[in-house]
């Protein structure tokens, strides 16, 4: 079991036991099918990111409470994932905190990438800076073309997208999450 599935297992099962929930209201309460669960538990298989925003939602946390690492103590959040189905990998700036309702996360999405997302939780935003390259942000039913240095914000309780403009060269951002 690599250290990022270990990472996934150690989570899910931290936050099942912390609802009291079996695998099928697990199940029920993510949109995520009781064998897959069972098969990320066990270190059989790493999320996708669709998957990994299903349990956020499904769990009320953060994103990045499902990425951080579980020794977190130190408060450095080094490591950059790269679920499997994604053009992008993300690391966690600023974890999820409950209070605050925030969380900051640092994204890279590879040359011509893209990224489709489903609808988060309601009443959620996104506030998204360009660090480098050319990136595009699909809300509201049309694409935002932004500059390193340009900043968007959007409802994210809506489908929405990113696509990196350029086909030679990632494109970095820093996108803050601010749940209701």
């Amino acid at each position: 079991m690599s250290d990022i599935q270990q990472q996934f297992a150690h989570r899910l099962k931290e936050l099942r036991a912390a609802r009291g929930w079996s695998l099928a209201r697990a199940a029920t309460e993510t949109g995520v099918s009781k064998a897959m669960l069972g098969q990320i538990e066990r270190g059989e298989s790493s999320p996708t990111l669709t998957t990994l925003w299903r349990l956020a939602k499904g769990f009320d946390v953060g994103f990045s409470t499902l990425i951080e690492p579980v020794d977190a103590s130190s408060g450095s959040f080094q490591t950059r994932v790269t679920p499997p189905d994604s053009a992008l990998t993300v690391k966690t700036l600023l974890p999820f905190v409950a209070d605050l309702h925030t969380e900051m996360l640092d994204v890279e999405i590879e040359a011509g990438g893209m990224r489709e997302s489903d609808s988060h939780r309601q009443g959620v935003i996104e506030c998204v800076l360009v660090q480098s390259g050319e990136l595009a942000v699909y809300s509201d039913a049309r694409w935002h073309r932004l500059q390193a240095g340009d900043a968007y914000r959007f409802r994210a309780d809506q489908p929405h997208a990113y696509r990196n403009e350029s086909q030679d060269k990632p494109a970095q951002f820093l996108n803050l999450l601010v749940y209701r």
